[in-house]
């Protein structure tokens, strides 16, 4: 469950930009995509040149859409938007004012496929702790998977968790809040008898692609102490060359689709304090 204080993060920061406050346009790559609840979501994304930044405020229909309308944000899809400094006594280095969404979604100039790729390459950090390093709250690392499966938590909600190691071969075992990943895996996964099965199938396709994650902290909840500062660490965003999602779908072709905006996930989210998550 989410304390009232960080489960609407943006309700202060909606606001007009006080006059005399900055503004800049900037061009952005969505590398996480996330729900906190039924009314916010989360969009941290990085410039050409490597910059990580957070819009804020994201609503939740822009991060999973509407029966009307496909929503805003999307991965491989860049946007121009003008931002301010963030307004909240406790942002992060990331977190900026959203003043205005200024174009529709385009790959430029990012690239698509292997162009894609080796400049995501380029902007990885070499370890999740330098992902981290500082005050930082997301970073992009280079991953080899090693256990994809579903978790309950202590209030039943059904979490999906990567385990991973990073180029250092450290290992990590953490919670993917990231919209598009969960919703692949929970429409495969959920409520089958053979998950363990299906899992290690669906890890099996993972490890045969070339996977970045965008390692992403909430904001201090201290049940996480010590190296990453009181803040929990999730998967915020998972990325493969090839993309995973058309495996996934030939593997195990659609069928009912799991309703994202009812799941567990949407109790965690880079911007949100978890007071209650899956067993460690």
């Amino acid at each position: 469950m989410l304390t009232d204080a960080h489960c609407h993060p943006h309700a202060a920061a909606a606001l007009s930009v006080p006059e005399g406050v900055p503004a800049e346009t900037l061009v952005l790559l969505p590398m996480v995509i996330t729900q906190i609840d039924e009314q916010f979501g989360c969009v941290s994304a990085i410039t050409p040149e490597g910059r990580w930044v957070r819009p804020e405020p994201i609503f939740t229909r822009q991060v999973i859409g509407t029966p009307q309308a496909p929503a805003s944000y999307q991965y491989r899809q860049a946007f121009r938007c003008a931002v301010a400094p963030g307004m909240q006594d406790d942002r992060r280095p990331e977190d900026h004012h959203l003043v205005q969404d200024l174009s529709p979604p385009d790959a430029a100039p990012f690239g698509q496929d292997e162009a894609l790729a080796h400049w995501m390459a380029r902007h990885t950090d070499p370890s999740v702790i330098d992902a981290f390093a500082g005050e930082r709250s997301v970073g992009m690392v280079t991953a080899t998977p090693q256990r994809l499966y579903l978790q309950r938590s202590t209030r039943n909600r059904v979490f999906v968790r990567l385990a991973f190691v990073d180029a250092t071969g450290t290992a990590y075992d953490w919670i993917v809040p990231d919209v598009a990943f969960s919703h692949a895996v929970l429409r495969i996964m959920r409520d089958q008898p053979d998950q363990e099965a299906i899992g290690e199938r669906l890890l099996a396709i993972l490890a045969g692609t070339r996977l970045f994650i965008a390692a992403a902290l909430t904001k201090p909840n201290h049940r996480f102490p010590g190296v990453f500062r009181g803040c929990q660490p999730l998967v915020g965003g998972v990325h493969t060359f090839p993309d995973y999602r058309p495996l996934f779908e030939a593997a195990y072709p659609v069928a009912a689709a799991v309703d994202i905006a009812n799941t567990a996930n949407t109790a965690t989210a880079a911007t949100a304090t978890t007071t209650e998550a899956a067993p460690e």
